[in-house]
């Protein structure tokens, strides 16, 4: 008993408290994983919130701060998820491919996803079964229906021709993405439902305008969904994209839900006319067989259909976008594409299927593809359970189960060590001295290992398009004397600060 009041006149309550509580952090720490790749601790909430803020509309100069302080590998704390990012080829090669098995599967469980999948599951954020279901059913039907065939190609040159008349009307300048736009997304449209909208029809431009909601969302990045329960509804930003998102499923889900409905009206087995038609066959198929896993609900298709959209649409008119950006800024590029489509073609339509015959031309939109990375970071995947089993580590890391995953697509397109002067725009990297491609592994415009579903069809829409367009006109810049930095903004894509061309038919 003196002994202890001796103690307690060495040591007051606070410092005893204090002490007590590095004691209990000390064994969080301790008892948390060990040997995970560096960054910043999930302690320091205020680097880690700040990293999340900047890396949406600042990608490039975020990650090159943080693969220079702490390599190519490195984590970051999203509240008490943890989050690796993975840049340079060999290491997304590591993850992508040598060990897909373990970092193949989608953090189901991530705020973002659990809010827009409680409608329904999709193909893109989906796991298991319905996944697996889901995607086959969507590649398999959409190849027999016309994906990467001659029903796809054809809508694509009624696009093509829409675009040629909007763009030989406008007699100043234009910004050209929200054209572009309307085509690519008019072809997923006419492939889903069945019809076009026409350029400046108010409901088209409304539902390209709620896509375009969800693009500039930060997505599972957004740190405010990640703050402890309840503490999120108390920020007005954090409960505003909220809410936002909701009211942008709620638009979408009205829309899709009346075509559903439409064609449910006008069903028949016999003349199978797009993509919704395919989803009602196979859900009366189902029903009919009692199919206890039955995935083709309502719900789960207006997934799949706002899937489709998402990949399909923004990437490749972006992509587009860009591509017409370098052509004015490299008129000698446009010069030499124009001239190998002349010599090859003359004035014949240009189909996909004779893209081999246009050598400079493909590896022209290469190098696009390859400068402009549209898709910097694919996201996401997460570290399964048999990851224990099955590895020790990975690059010398351990990555705990549930871990998310971040791959910089960027790095690997910009990777010193397989690509020469890799900042330079130079075409002739994809062709060798006899003029044949060349193909680089390091080049990675829509990832690596499991195929993007809409890989084919994104590579149709964007040969097709710049070649056919290139055959009619002729692009400048909007003023010849003032170019363009070839700036970048970030949302989902990666955007070219906006630009304006003149496109001069040519005779």
């Amino acid at each position: 008993m003196e002994f202890t009041v001796h103690l307690m006149d060495l040591i007051s309550l606070p410092v005893l408290l204090k002490l007590l509580a590095v004691f209990l952090i000390y064994l969080v720490i301790l008892s948390g994983p060990r040997n995970i790749p560096p960054g910043k601790s999930k302690w320091n909430l205020i680097a880690s919130f700040s990293f999340f803020t900047n890396f949406f509309k600042h990608q490039e100069a975020t990650m090159q701060r943080m693969t220079s302080k702490y390599g190519n590998i490195f984590s970051m704390y999203m509240g008490n998820q943890l989050v690796v990012f993975i840049s340079g080829y060999d290491n997304i090669y590591q993850v992508l491919v040598k060990q897909a098995d373990v970092f193949s599967d989608r953090p189901t469980w991530l705020p973002y996803i659990k809010q827009m999948t409680k409608i329904g599951q999709g193909i893109i954020m989906n796991d298991g079964y319905s996944w697996k279901r889901l995607r086959q059913f969507t590649l398999q039907n959409l190849r027999d229906f016309g994906m990467g065939k001659s029903l796809n190609e054809e809508n694509i040159f009624i696009e093509i021709d829409a675009l040629s008349k909007a763009l030989t009307k406008k007699e100043e300048a234009v910004e050209i993405k929200p054209l572009i736009t309307c085509a690519i997304s008019n072809v997923i449209h006419n492939v889903v439902f069945g019809f076009r909208f026409d350029y400046e029809d108010p409901e088209f431009l409304d539902i390209i305008n709620t896509l375009n909601d969800i693009f500039r969302h930060p997505g599972i990045l957004n740190p405010f969904d990640y703050f402890p329960l309840g503490i999120g509804g108390l920020i007005p930003r954090a409960q505003q994209l909220r809410e936002q998102r909701k009211r942008v499923l709620t638009k979408l889900q009205s829309y899709v839900y009346n075509q559903i409905e439409e064609h449910e009206g006008s069903y028949d087995p016999n003349d199978i006319r797009d993509f919704v038609d395919l989803y009602i066959k196979a859900s009366k198929e189902a029903k009919e067989a009692k199919d206890e896993n039955d995935v083709f609900t309502k719900g789960n298709i207006f997934r799949v259909i706002c899937d489709l959209f998402v990949a399909g649409s923004e990437s490749t008119s972006t992509t587009l976008d860009w591509a017409f950006l370098y052509m004015i800024e490299y008129p000698d590029v446009q010069k030499k594409c124009q001239q190998e489509i002349q010599e090859v073609y003359g004035n014949k339509q240009i189909k996909y299927a004779d893209r081999d015959k246009l050598k400079y031309v493909e590896a022209t939109l290469m190098e696009i593809q390859r400068c402009a990375t549209v898709g910097k970071v694919y996201i996401t995947f997460k570290c399964s359970a048999c990851y224990q089993k099955k590895h020790k580590t990975l690059k010398g890391y351990f990555i705990p189960e549930n871990t998310v995953i971040i791959t910089n697509l960027e790095s690997s397109n910009m990777d010193s060590k397989y690509w020469d002067n890799p900042k330079e725009f130079r075409p002739e990297r994809f062709l060798d001295e006899s003029g044949e491609l060349v193909r680089n592994p390091a080049f990675l415009p829509f990832s690596t290992g499991k195929v993007c579903p809409g890989e084919t069809f994104a590579k149709m829409e964007m040969f097709l398009v710049v070649t056919n367009l290139l055959q009619r006109f002729t692009f400048y810049r909007e003023r010849e004397d003032c170019c363009h930095d070839l700036g970048r903004r970030c949302a989902s894509t990666v955007q070219p600060t906006p630009y304006k061309l003149r496109a001069i038919k040519r005779t």
